[in-house]
């Protein structure tokens, strides 16, 4: 098996899993042999994580030509044409991209950077009407947007919302549900009881979308 070692002053081993990579985080004090005895114990756990995630980034979509990708509860189908400058449109039906040279770098990046300022006014639109209507303007100071790996949503106590633009692809209820999710932390910093009944106060199926979210939002990552 192969797996990649990262040393430093911590005082326990771990293991991080990211298909296809396997990280190994170590102590210095642990010998090569300590290391690898206690990857060997592991290796079946490391190969079902590994089996797991493998199919799950093949149900990631890709930004390919006739493709569909989700886009706010609907369906799109992407169409490239060729054009003297990079650029993407949105129709009722279709996503079109276009630009004088379109592999499959190019048209994800074109797409991303559509879909983070389609993200940024949805996004921004929806978070202000929340707050206004709970009355917490003065609690939000900034709202940014980062494709971040670990979480779909952050608050801070500063009252800086932040979001993962890939959500634009989820159902309209799960966006719902991550912008009061997330507006919710302005008045509770935490996920108490009082948390909780205010989300599902504003968002009352939010198991739902909650779930949806944990079950299928691995294939909002772009292939």
């Amino acid at each position: 098996m192969v797996y990649k070692i990262v040393r430093s002053q911590r005082k326990t081993l771990a293991i991080h899993v990211r298909y296809p990579n396997v990280e190994v985080r170590a102590p210095y004090t642990i010998s090569e042999r300590q290391l690898h005895h206690f990857v060997q114990k592991k290796s079946a756990w490391i190969e079902s994580k590994l089996l797991i995630q493998s199919h799950k980034h093949g149900e990631r979509y890709q930004i390919s030509e006739n493709n569909i990708i989700p886009f706010m509860g609907n369906t799109k189908r992407i169409l490239c044409t060729k054009a003297t400058k990079n650029k993407v449109t949105a129709n009722e039906d279709s996503i079109i991209i276009q630009g004088p040279s379109l592999d499959s770098a190019k048209r994800r990046s074109l797409f991303e950077h559509w879909l983070k300022a389609q993200a940024q006014d949805e996004l921004t639109t929806r978070t202000h009407a929340l707050t206004h209507r709970l009355g917490i303007e003065n609690q939000l100071t900034d709202i940014k947007f980062r494709k971040t790996k670990s979480k779909w949503g952050h608050c801070t106590s500063q009252g800086i919302v932040q979001y993962n633009w890939l959500i634009l692809m989820a159902p309209r209820h799960v966006i719902d549900y991550l912008v009061t999710h997330e507006v919710c932390h302005l008045i509770h910093l935490n996920h108490s009881k009082q948390f909780w009944q205010l989300v599902g106060d504003i968002h009352p199926t939010y198991h739902e979308s909650k779930k949806w979210l944990k079950e299928q939002g691995h294939r909002l990552w772009l292939s």
